[in-house]
């Protein structure tokens, strides 16, 4: 599979409408208002959380290893009359001359991060940049017991239709898993109105477990670390698919 800046670089403007819903932006909005400081958002994209936040009046940077992105999100920011700080970057070995009250991880961006060595890098360096106090708020995914079965080769997942200047398309997403090593090949495939295929993405990711997220935090430094099924504060059970892990320096 492709590398994660890869894939992000040649999505476009495809990125908005595969990743739209703003069914998380409101967990977020809470923490940043709750927070004391600046708000750090790593794998920004186009500004989906980003601008919602800035909208509120919070001080807002958005780092992203692709820098078509962040050009995506300047656009996207001057449309809406909003100021968004940006940086491109690696969240694993990134610098950035500031200090924030919190670090968000929106839409599962954490899940690129492949080996543990990469996590643990990754989780020292948001530790480094957070205030006393401060917090870090990641979005893992729990995969279902049909998902983890969908091994061996490429499984549609999903299908769904969107409008890209005037133009219909139809996504169709696939999945394979790998059970020896707990990762996964997520491919988004876009068809025209003619069924021909105009745009395909492909990425890996890493199923990382709730139990796996809360030990690496807990090494890195972290403290008061909490666990939420879904993006109201509900408890925690194994069943649960999106998770919410927040952690304080």
């Amino acid at each position: 599979m492709p590398e994660e800046s890869d894939v992000y670089e040649k999505m476009g403007d495809f990125y908005d409408l595969i990743y739209s819903e703003g069914f998380d932006s409101d967990f977020y909005l809470k923490e940043a208002k709750k927070c004391k400081g600046k708000v750090l958002e790593l794998g920004c994209g186009t500004g989906r959380i980003a601008i919602k936040l800035a909208k509120e009046g919070i001080d807002v940077t958005g780092l992203d290893v692709s820098g078509n992105m962040l050009e995506l999100l300047k656009k996207n920011t001057e449309e809406e009359g909003v100021k968004v700080k940006t940086h491109l970057g690696d969240m694993r070995n990134f610098k950035i001359n500031d200090k924030f009250g919190l670090a968000i991880f929106p839409y599962r961006s954490f899940l690129h991060l492949l080996t543990e060595d990469d996590r643990e890098k990754t989780l020292k360096n948001i530790y480094k940049h957070l205030q006393k106090g401060g917090k870090a708020t990641i979005h893992i995914y729990n995969p279902s017991e049909d998902e983890l079965k969908r091994t061996g080769g490429l499984h549609q997942t999903d299908t769904n239709t969107v409008v890209l200047k005037g133009k219909k398309f139809t996504l169709k997403w696939f999945l394979r898993y790998y059970p020896e090593n707990g990762m996964a090949d997520y491919v988004i495939v876009a068809l025209d109105e003619e069924g021909k295929e105009r745009n395909r993405f492909e990425m890996t990711i890493y199923f990382v477990r709730p139990v796996e997220l809360r030990e690496l935090l807990k090494k890195c430094g972290f403290r008061k670390i909490k666990t939420y099924c879904g993006f109201e504060y509900e408890e925690f059970d194994e069943f649960c698919q999106e998770i919410m892990v927040v952690a304080e320096k």
